[in-house]
């Protein structure tokens, strides 16, 4: 972005992630900064869980997987870059809002264990109830239709 003004009306999706690709993650929030209403970290990851990075691994080998992605100070450099852009996304959140963090690995190390992290680091957060998946109007209602059981 130059120093001019943009004559191109901002979403809020832009105006999070240039909030927080502006400041980086090294940086706390300045308590001028934009509070929302709702905050996605969508954080880096090893990738354990993308079936494109399965897909690749599987061609290339489980052991250029291991010798890439399952180095221990990656992994410890990574644990330290997900607790900071989770506390700085909840950081960006009104009282009342929402956040979500997300990433595409299985392990409970880069999801529960930071969700937890933030639980025990800032007195204000507060883990959520799963809420039921929405649905267009018209659309499936049973999981039986779906193909499922309809517990």
């Amino acid at each position: 972005p130059g120093e001019g003004k943009s004559t191109r009306k901002r979403s809020r999706g832009d105006a999070i992630s240039s909030d927080v690709s502006a400041r980086g993650v090294h940086e706390t929030p300045s308590p001028s900064s934009p509070l929302y209403d709702r905050v996605l970290v969508d954080a880096e990851c090893t990738h354990d869980g993308s079936v494109r990075h399965m897909l690749k691994y599987k061609q290339s080998g489980w052991r250029d997987f291991e010798a890439k992605v399952l180095v221990p100070d990656r992994l410890k450099n990574l644990e330290s870059l997900q607790r900071r852009l989770v506390e700085n996304g909840f950081r960006l959140l009104r009282p009342g809002g929402i956040l979500v963090y997300s990433t595409c690995s299985f392990c409970r190390a880069q999801n529960e264990d930071i969700v937890q992290w933030l639980l025990e680091n800032c007195a204000d957060a507060a883990l959520l109830p799963p809420t039921p998946l929405l649905r267009p109007a018209g659309g499936l209602t049973k999981a039986s239709e779906e193909g499922g059981d309809a517990d």
